[in-house]
């Protein structure tokens, strides 16, 4: 089964190859993510003679969550435990799991581009507030000269080519329709951390600037079907579910995320996440209203696309 990150880099050209990762030679730590329980790497891989091939990798290294299985649970008790202060009827110690409870995932993205380099680097952040005006000048330029390949990886999915043992649900009318996919972030082993992808069959669709309120029933359907879905299969109510989509998105395909009320995460944020009844309000009032409002996003210093930006000022 294909793994990709969020531009539809495979993950599993490396990792399918190996053992282990012994045949990584680092070059630096792009990024140490404690919010994320992540550390990430740049290097290169060594071929089968022992020499590196010259492809750049990136490896993400990621503490898996702790399973509440009983069984899994109990394995804790066998835990080695390091002192580090005692403080009358307060204790802090490091502990050491049994290797069982100690796994991480790794995902790999070989070989892997200056701009997979540049968006898991470590960077300044900042706020971006783009009018009408801005987009046209310079975010949907940007946009129009991303190589078609870039998302090509979605064409796939929705073509049935690749990750049809993935879909959880189809509509296929081209106008209304969608797919349901979980995401690769989502084990699916727990309902609480639910995550979902609806990517719409509409291929002339790439953000919520594109949306007129001539889209609300495409939007309506996704939001009933993917529910209604959700409810069925995993019992999760509506009420229960956060439903947006990312401005900027991470790839230029309208799709809708749907996760758990209660799973965190820095896509959820102010100045990226929009939810979904709110965009389907915004163009009920105003069939333009995404043609004709300044949105406010974040966007780090490394990216192309603040470098353009900046190039215009």
């Amino acid at each position: 089964m294909a793994k990709r990150d969020a531009d539809g880099v495979d993950l599993t050209v490396g990792s399918a190859r190996m053992g282990s990762l012994e045949g990584f030679v680092l070059e630096r730590v792009l990024l140490d993510a404690p919010d994320k329980k992540a550390l990430f790497l740049l290097g290169r891989f060594k071929d089968i003679t022992g020499e590196e091939n010259g492809k750049r990798a990136i490896v993400i290294l990621a503490k898996r969550h702790f399973e509440t299985e009983t069984s899994k649970v109990e394995q804790l008790s066998q835990t080695a435990l390091q002192s580090i202060f005692t403080n009358d009827i307060y204790s802090k110690y490091g502990g050491t799991p049994p290797p069982s409870l100690n796994e991480i995932n790794v995902d790999i993205i070989c070989p892997c581009t200056d701009k997979h380099i540049a968006k898991y680097s470590k960077q300044e952040t900042f706020i971006v507030r783009e009018t009408p005006e801005l987009y046209a000048l310079v975010t949907l330029p940007y946009i129009l000269s991303l190589p078609a390949t870039t998302i090509q990886w979605v064409y796939n999915i929705l073509e049935k080519k690749k990750e049809v043992e993935r879909l959880l649900y189809e509509d296929p009318d081209a106008a209304q329709g969608f797919m349901l996919h979980p995401d690769l972030k989502w084990d699916q082993k727990q309902a609480s951390e639910l995550y979902c992808l609806a990517i719409c069959h509409n291929r002339d669709l790439r953000s919520v600037r594109d949306l007129r309120q001539e889209h609300l029933p495409l939007l309506e359907n996704i939001k009933t079907k993917s529910c209604q879905f959700i409810l069925d299969k995993y019992g999760i109510m509506q009420d229960k579910l956060r439903i947006y989509l990312h401005y900027q998105p991470s790839y230029y395909h309208l799709h809708v995320h749907f996760t758990h009320v209660d799973l965190f995460g820095a896509g959820q944020n102010v100045g990226k996440a929009i939810l979904l009844e709110d965009v389907i309000n915004n163009l009920a009032i105003d069939p333009d209203y995404y043609l004709k409002s300044t949105l406010s996003y974040t966007l780090g210093s490394e990216m192309d696309l603040y470098k353009a930006m900046q190039s215009h000022l």
